[in-house]
Formats: structure tokens, C-alpha cells, sequence
């Protein structure tokens, strides 16, 4: 009986191993669309009542709802009337914030003379025609990314803006407010910083 040569079975295991007929090596699992959708869905169903903001909150109920559409929510324009009520409660409440950082404190007496401090405040406004209301008479500059800001570097431009904000008095003492002033609106976060002394 003739023998096989050995270089024939080499030939025939190569075949096997590494021919057409072989296994290929199994590719690691790569995330769909769908599943990536769904993962997303959790998360964002997850932080959803964390969400204060309206209209961010109801973008994303609309994704939820139809994650296949655009999520864009245009804001319906308000009246002149709900504008005015959303802007002096706006004021009052960055008041309310200034009384609270006003507090006195026994360190403040040493702004009497012409000495200032500073404060910042933040507190939520959806609305760019309400940033555009309280400041009237500065000079808004928009940014790129959206964001509105203006200054008042001096005493005069305070006044051309005519700042609806005041310091507080004390018993003995009262806070004012004073130049420079800045504010800026982005993200539904309306930033205000201030100067105050002591008289």
C-alpha cells in the first residue's frame, strides 16, 4: 500500500485550516442604532424629573415620545402682557437674591470710606426679551453660541440703563450698589454680578 507523503497532508490540513471552507474568527458584537436609542431612552427617562426648566423638560418628553423626529421645540411667542409679569417677577427675584447676599455682616464695615465687594447672582430666565427688558439702554452683544451679555462699566451707563436693583438699608447702615456691572444670559441662566459699598 504506497504511502501518503508528508507534504500532501500539510496541503491537506492548510485546506482545512485556512481555505475557503474555514471558520472565520468571530467579530466582537458591535452596538446598533436601536440599541443605542434605547440606552439613551433610559437615561434621559431617568433624569427627566430632575428637569426644571419647561422647555428643556418638554424636548425631552418629545423624544421619548418620538425619538425618530427632530427634538427642536420652538417656544410660542408671548404676549406684551405675560413678557411684563415674567419680567418683574425676574426682578424681584435677583432683588430677593441681592437682600439675601446684602445680609449684614460685621466684616462690612470696613467698605466704609469707599471700600466695594462684589456679588454674583444666578437665577433662571427662558426668555431673551426679558434679559433685553430688565437691561434696556445697555448695549447687548450676542455671542455666537447664543449667549446674550452686557456691561455697565461705569456709573453712567448704570444710569442709562436705569437698574432696577437697589442695596439695602440697616439699622445703622446702608449697602449701595456700584460700577462695574455685567450680566449674561445662556442656557436659560441668567448671571448678574455687582459692586456694593457701605455708607
Amino acid at each position: 500500500m504506497a504511502s501518503i507523503p508528508a507534504s500532501s497532508t500539510k496541503r491537506a490540513l492548510k485546506d482545512v485550516n485556512g481555505g475557503v471552507g474555514a471558520v472565520a474568527a468571530k467579530k466582537p458584537k458591535t452596538a446598533t442604532a436601536a440599541s443605542v436609542r434605547k440606552k439613551d431612552m433610559q437615561m434621559i427617562k431617568s433624569i427627566l424629573g430632575d428637569i426644571k426648566d419647561p422647555v428643556i423638560k418638554k424636548a425631552l418628553e418629545n423624544i421619548i415620545e418620538d425619538p425618530t423626529k427632530a427634538a427642536a421645540v420652538v417656544s410660542p411667542k408671548k404676549d406684551e402682557a405675560t413678557l411684563e409679569k415674567m419680567t418683574e417677577t425676574t426682578i424681584r427675584t435677583i432683588q430677593r437674591l441681592m437682600n439675601d447676599k446684602l445680609k449684614w455682616k460685621s466684616s462690612y464695615s470696613q467698605l466704609k470710606g469707599g471700600g466695594t465687594k462684589g456679588g454674583r447672582l444666578e437665577v433662571v430666565c427662558s426668555e431673551p426679551e426679558v434679559f433685553e427688558r430688565i437691561f434696556k439702554g445697555a448695549t447687548i452683544k450676542k455671542g455666537k453660541d447664543g449667549k446674550l451679555s452686557c456691561s455697565m462699566k461705569t456709573e453712567d451707563d448704570a444710569e442709562k440703563c436705569n437698574l432696577p436693583f437697589e442695596g439695602k438699608s440697616y439699622r445703622y447702615n446702608s449697602s449701595y450698589l456700584c460700577a462695574p456691572f455685567s450680566s449674561s444670559l445662556k442656557d436659560n441662566t441668567l448671571t448678574f454680578s455687582f459692586k456694593f459699598g457701605i455708607s
